[in-house]
C-alpha cells in the first residue's frame, strides 16, 4: 500500500476511533451502563460500529482475516447490544479486542511495524481479556470501551507520524 494512503487511512482510522469515544460518553451521559443494566438503543449502535471502523480499515489494507474478524464482532456486538444485553456485549467486545490485538501484535512483531503497533496489539490483548473478566462481575462499567478507544487512537497517530517521518529520512 502506498505510504501516503496508510498515513491518510490510519489518520482516519484515529479520528474515527476520538469521535466514537466522544459520542459513547455523550450517549451515556451520567447514568453509565454496567453490566447488570441494559443497553440503550444508541449506546448498542456504537458498540456495534466500533468495530467496523477496525473492519474497513482492515479490507482498505487487505487484511482479510482481520477484517472479517471484525465484521462478525459488529454483528454479535449488534445482537447482543440491542438485546441489551450489556454483559454479553461487553463480553462480545472484550473477546474481539483479545482475538484482534493478538494478530495485530502477532504481525507488527512480524513485520517490525515499530513499537506503536506493538504496543498497542498488546494493549489490545491486554484490554480485551480485562473486558471479558469484567462481564462475569456485576457491576463492571462499559465507560472504560471510551478508553480503550482513545489510547488506540493515539497509537495510530504516533504509528502514522512515526511513518511519516521514517520516509522523510529515507
Amino acid at each position: 500500500m502506498q505510504e501516503r494512503t496508510f498515513s491518510l487511512l490510519t489518520r482516519g482510522r484515529a479520528a474515527l476511533a476520538v469521535v466514537w469515544a466522544v459520542a459513547f460518553v455523550v450517549a451515556v451521559g451520567d447514568r453509565v451502563p454496567t453490566t447488570a443494566t441494559e443497553l440503550t438503543a444508541a449506546i448498542a449502535l456504537l458498540l456495534a460500529a466500533y468495530p467496523l471502523i477496525d473492519a474497513v480499515s482492515s479490507f482498505v489494507e487487505r487484511r482479510w482475516v482481520n477484517g472479517a474478524l471484525s465484521t462478525l464482532a459488529a454483528v454479535a456486538l449488534a445482537v447482543t447490544g440491542f438485546a441489551g444485553d450489556a454483559r454479553d456485549a461487553l463480553l462480545v467486545f472484550g473477546a474481539w479486542a483479545a482475538v484482534s490485538g493478538a494478530l495485530q501484535l502477532a504481525l507488527a512483531l512480524r513485520h517490525r511495524d515499530g513499537w506503536p503497533m506493538i504496543v498497542s496489539g498488546g494493549l489490545s490483548t491486554l484490554a480485551g481479556v480485562s473486558f471479558v473478566a469484567a462481564s462475569s462481575r456485576e457491576e463492571a462499567q462499559l465507560a472504560m470501551l471510551a478508553g480503550y478507544a482513545a489510547v488506540g487512537a493515539v497509537l495510530y497517530l504516533v504509528s502514522t507520524f512515526r511513518a511519516r517521518r521514517a520516509v522523510a529520512v529515507a
